[in-house]
């Protein structure tokens, strides 16, 4: 019998198309390659809107996967896909288990594999057990399937079993998983394709010459949620566009209408600076054409980009090259990228960004924007893929996904350099601040951003010296981008205008759940690419040990699927605006702020000139003193100022939204972040109070009294039992009333708390509930925290089996909690005593005077190697703010605490130093031959440090503004110094950010929801005594790992020829030791701690 063939085109990593086809002779079967990528699942992830969530859709996703990752195998034929079907446990699924996998399945409508597997799914177990059913939209989408791919036998099974919905007069108005202009088939007769038991006979459906650019229509089984697609993927994908045709309109309407006056001073502002950008774009253009075409002479042009990058006479064929790339984009485009992304990166760094930075982001985004617009135009079929799947949604997808695509996608970083280099020139000789910001003609040609000089510190930018170009500093200058003052003062004017027009969709939360990560590049924005992994110091190494580990090349070491599966729970919590307290903030920051960490808007007035003809030297140098500490003063107000008008901003775009979401990624430590960075749950005080989860739940019988511990915490009365921050709320059960009722015209007893807004939220909460009737089944929304005590110190004194550390920071169990900063305040008062006793004047300046916050910072970063001068930088800030000492006794006497306080902490934490010592020696010995540290976590992330020392390869490329050295970092010597001091904190960041996604994975299974800032984690009230049961078994799982052993076994087979025994012992290698016998000898020895007694400590995370 002739072959039954069906051809489907898609996308795939390193080709525009594959093809599958079933062939068969007696019998039909299909044989089914690989797609490359896979889709993204939105039906999948919205199945949890319509049914229960937890551990009874847990198992119907699983199994999904598992089909999935079947689907995957190549090649699978139809009878080996029903053979298969066993291993994925789809034979044990309840009856509405069953009809959510076939639901997913088939309106996975960008992978023709799952719509198959759906079919074969129903029509195997539709046999097996009439009672698998599926709900009505799964049995609409599956009945469309059927006599799209001509299953005649399934079909007629459908109509009987769902008359309603399954019909040939149904099927036209339904959204099919496949638009009917994908396929186009050549013939049509009973059945298309074989499933077992159906009619085989022979078709052959082939992909079209040509597709729509249009996208696909969305499934329609929720109009709702296919709506928030649809506005999702027009955020990310269509901001360009909308943008330049926007500023067109405008411009239009002002010439035609007169209407300048009229516009907003946003709309005005960025209008003002597009077209004289894209007139001076333009004709920039032009003249590289011409000098293109030999029309000009490249050497001999004033004015031309061309001749400003030109170093030598043999350089003008790299240079005409180079030019050629500011031709890939017409000049409107260009105009709004320059302006969106260097607006987008000013007006969140008010002391400025280097410009070397500027260049390559504003390079890289015209390089993006420039490969997708030649895909649009040479692969339409692509193109309209990548968009509908989402996987160019971003400035880093784009390049990915057209590299294996293009031709000459890839541009060398110097290329990258000079474009976004040089567009930046026309932007700084284009744009001005408008005139009415100064009220003098003289100054309306003042550009609106400026290219200077400032020193570099440990911090960043200096502020104080981005004026000077003759600052300097022992970290030396580097050229800067700033963006005029004035510009801020219209920015906080009319800030809602600014931030609509400037910040991209790849800054903000997502409307819908966002992509599964299901490889280091593949996850989070639906088009925007983002990587699992945030680059540090543009070192590559990372990326290719990530795509190792994602191969399985090591067979030793895990994959990073549960890494995925981690940051995918975190991604799927929902969120909404807390509106109340929104509310609220709006309110004070439109009165002023200054209230609650809220920046006053107000600047601080600058200290009277002195006199004319002071001759008092003292004097005037006080005024510049003055001078100079109130002018940083109001810089960091402008700085201050602008994050609050983007986070609210963020929030008034969502204010009105029923939920969204967090794409999560991490750094090269492995600690997790959410993406968009300027509303999230790991910011600020008043970011976290306008946040609560989407999804409510009933309190319960504890619920109630977890809000009122977790307010209890927040006003800093965390250091006592629950008992007692029961009876603190209790007491304070008015203030609780009149914060809700009257949260800026009563007595505000919200604001004295250490978190003030948080605290205003549970003020609100607590009282709903109160007032509700019946406090447990009222439905909270408020997310409660449970935070680690010093958790770093948790982890060495688990390390080390250290019992006396365990019991300072609460992993044994005890009556009531412990706290590691007061113990360490008491024995720095006790050393202080005796240095009293001795009459030293430092001792008896600071005897009485030092508290448990002026230690209190030192102590938590000590663990994760705070150096010296970080720390007594530290204390000096403690003390100079609470008055303590006088400016010229403060580095004096902060110097002396300091010793104190390391000598402290040395005293208590005995084990957790020593294991500190042994994990920077090995730091050491390893930078010391020349290699950057690298392990590899219990979860299977591999981490390698990036510090590296300055100077070595790079290109130097010249700009008309300045020239811009790109150093290659990963040929250039590790540094032995930092690699050493960095391995400590980095090794236990690690450790902690794996008991987190541990805690995450196992929240999922046992249906709560989960949100986590490190080693705080969240979860609604109703719940956290469970979530406390799930944080203490991860614990104990992870620390019942050898976890040293396992390091110091990766370190010996990493570095072979590395003579540890001489290294670390001092002695030489004993030959009769095995492996596991030298590596006890390695390692530090180890307490006697019982890791399985945490599981009793209720303070443990408290």
């Amino acid at each position: 019998m002739a072959s039954t063939t069906l051809r489907l085109f898609a996308l795939s990593k390193s080709s525009l198309s594959r093809s599958w086809a079933g062939l068969g002779s007696t019998r039909s079967s299909l044989s089914i390659t690989p797609l490359g990528f896979t889709s993204f699942h939105r039906v999948a992830r919205f199945s949890t809107q319509t049914h229960p969530a937890g551990a009874y859709n847990f198992a119907a996703d699983e199994t999904v996967k598992a089909i999935r990752s079947l689907l995957q195998k190549a090649p699978v034929g139809l009878s080996d896909f029903s053979a298969h079907l066993e291993q994925v446990g789809t034979e044990n699924l309840e009856p509405a288990q069953f009809g959510r996998v076939v639901d997913m399945l088939a309106g996975d409508e960008t992978d023709a594999r799952s719509c198959i597997a759906a079919l074969v799914l129903y029509q195997q177990f539709r046999k097996a057990d009439p009672a698998r059913v599926l709900t009505v939209q799964g049995a609409g989408r599956l009945y469309a399937l059927a006599q799209k791919f001509g299953d005649a036998e399934c079909a007629r099974q459908l109509e009987s079993a769902y008359p309603d919905v399954c019909s040939s007069k149904s099927v036209g108005s339904s959204s099919l998983p496949l638009s009917s202009s994908d396929w186009v088939p050549e013939s049509r007769t009973s059945s298309s394709w074989s499933l077992p038991g159906a009619p085989t006979a022979r078709d052959s459906v082939t992909a079209p010459a040509s597709s729509p650019e249009e996208p696909a229509t969305l499934p329609d089984d929720d109009s709702e949620m296919a709506e928030l697609f649809r506005r999702q993927q027009e955020l990310e994908t269509e901001a360009y566009e909308k943008a330049v045709e926007r500023y067109k309109k405008l411009s239009q309407e002002v010439t035609r209408l007169g209407r300048a006056a009229a516009l907003k001073p946003g709309e005005k502002l960025l209008l003002q600076w597009f077209e004289p950008l894209r007139a001076v774009i333009e004709q920039e253009q032009n003249d590289v054409r011409a000098v293109l075409q030999g029309d000009k002479d490249v050497a001999g042009q004033f004015g031309v980009i061309l001749s400003g990058s030109l170093k030598s006479p043999e350089q003008i064929p790299q240079v005409r090259k180079e030019g050629e790339y500011l031709l890939r984009l017409p000049a409107d485009k260009l105009a709004v990228i320059v302006l969106h992304t260097v607006l987008g990166m000013l007006l969140h760094h008010t002391e400025g960004i280097p410009f070397t930075q500027a260049c390559m982001d504003l390079g890289r985004a015209v390089q993006a924007e420039a490969n997708m617009m030649r895909l649009k135009q040479e692969h339409k079929l692509v193109h309209r893929m990548l968009v509908r799947t989402g996987k160019a949604d971003s400035v880093f997808k784009a390049l990915r996904a057209t590299r294996g695509v293009l031709d000459e996608s890839e541009w060398k970083q110097s290329s990258v350099a000079f474009v976004g280099g040089n567009l930046l020139h026309t932007l700084i000789r284009s744009a001005f601040v408008p005139e009415d910001q100064f009220g003098a003609a003289s100054a309306k040609h003042e550009p609106a951003f400026q290219h200077c000089h400032a020193s570099m510190n440990s911090t960043g930018i200096s502020p104080d010296a981005a004026e000077s170009p003759k600052s300097s500093s022992f970290a030396g200058t580097i050229g800067v981008l700033r963006v005029h003052d004035k510009i801020y003062d219209i920015v906080q004017a009319e800030h809602a205008e600014i931030l609509a027009n400037v910040v991209h969709a790849r800054f903000l939360p997502m409307l819908v759940p966002p992509n599964d990560w299901e490889s280091p590049r593949h996850g989070g924005y639906l088009a925007h690419e983002n990587t699992i992994v945030r680059p540090k110091h543009g070192s590559k190494l990372q990326g290719d040990l990530l795509a190792k580990a994602d191969r399985g090349d090591d067979e030793d070491a895990p994959k990073l699927d549960r890494i995925y599966e981690g940051l995918n729970v975190l991604g799927k919590t929902a969120w909404r605006i807390n509106r109340p307290v929104f509310e609220v903030v709006s309110e004070a920051w439109d009165k002023g702020g200054n209230l609650a960490e809220l920046p006053n808007r107000e600047d601080m007035p600058l200290p009277p000139t002195p006199a004319p003809g002071e001759k008092d030297r003292e004097v005037v140098r006080a005024w510049y003193r003055q001078l100079a500490k109130v002018t940083k003063h109001n810089r960091d107000l402008h700085s201050l100022r602008c994050d609050v008008i983007y986070k609210m901003d963020v929030a008034k775009q969502f204010l009105n939204e029923k939920q969204f979401y967090f794409p999560h990624n991490m750094d090269f430590r492995g600690r997790v972040y959410p993406i968009p960075p300027h509303l999230n749950h790991l910011g600020s005080d008043f970011c976290r109070g306008m946040l609560e989860f989407a999804e409510g739940r009933p309190l319960g019988p504890k619920g109630l009294d977890w809000l009122k511990i977790h307010l209890s915490n927040l006003c800093g009365n965390d250091k006592v039992t629950f008992e007692a921050r029961l009876a603190f709320a209790d007491q304070h059960m008015d203030d609780i009333f009149d914060s809700s009722d009257s949260p800026l015209s009563g007595r505000r007893w919200w604001v004295q708390a250490e978190d003030p807004w948080q605290c205003l939220s549970t003020c609100m909460e607590i009282t709903n509930a109160l007032r509700s009737g019946n406090p447990a089944t009222f439905v909270s929304h408020l997310p409660v925290h449970q935070d680690g005590t010093c958790n770093g110190l948790q982890h060495y004194a688990a390390l080390g089996g250290d019992v006396h550390g365990a019991e300072q920071v609460n992993v044994l169990p005890s009556d009531r909690p412990q706290d590691v900063y007061s113990g360490i305040v008491e024995l720095v008062k006790k050393r202080i005593a005796e240095d009293v006793l001795k009459q030293d004047p430092l001792a008896l300046m600071l005897d009485g005077k030092v508290t448990r916050k002026i230690v209190k910072q030192t102590v938590m970063t000590s663990v994760y190697g705070v150096t010296w001068v970080g720390a007594r930088r530290q204390i000096a800030g403690q003390l100079q703010d609470r008055e303590v000492v006088g400016e010229e006794d403060l580095i004096r006497a902060s110097t002396y605490l300091t010793r104190l306080t390391f000598a402290s902490l040395k005293e208590m934490f005995l084990g957790a130093r020593q294991i500190m010592d042994w994990l920077m020696t090995c730091a050491r010995i390893i930078a010391k031959n020349g290699q950057p540290v690298k392990w590899t976590t219990p979860l299977g992330l591999p981490i390698i440090q990036p510090y590296r020392t300055l100077g070595g390869s790079k290109d130097v490329v010249k700009t008309l503004v300045q020239t811009i050295s790109l150093q290659k970092p990963d040929l250039r010597p590790v540094n032995v110094s930092r690699q050493k001091s960095a391995f400590p904190p980095n090794f236990v960041h690690s450790l902690d950010s794996t008991h987190m996604l541990l805690t995450a994975l196992e929240c999922a299974k046992q249906d709560l929801v989960f949100a986590s800032v490190h080693d705080s984690f969240w979860t609604h009230a109703g719940d956290v005594d469970r979530m406390n049961a799930v944080l203490r078994s991860t614990f104990v799982e992870l620390h019942s790992q050898p976890l040293l052993r396992n390091l110091m076994k990766e370190f010996m087979h990493e570095h072979p020829t590395i003579a540890w025994d001489t290294e670390l012992l001092r002695t030489p290698f004993d030959a009769s030791l095995n492996e596991n016998e030298r590596i006890m000898r390695l390692i530090p020895e180890q307490g006697q701690l019982d890791i399985q007694k945490v599981l009793q400590s209720k303070y443990f995370f408290n």
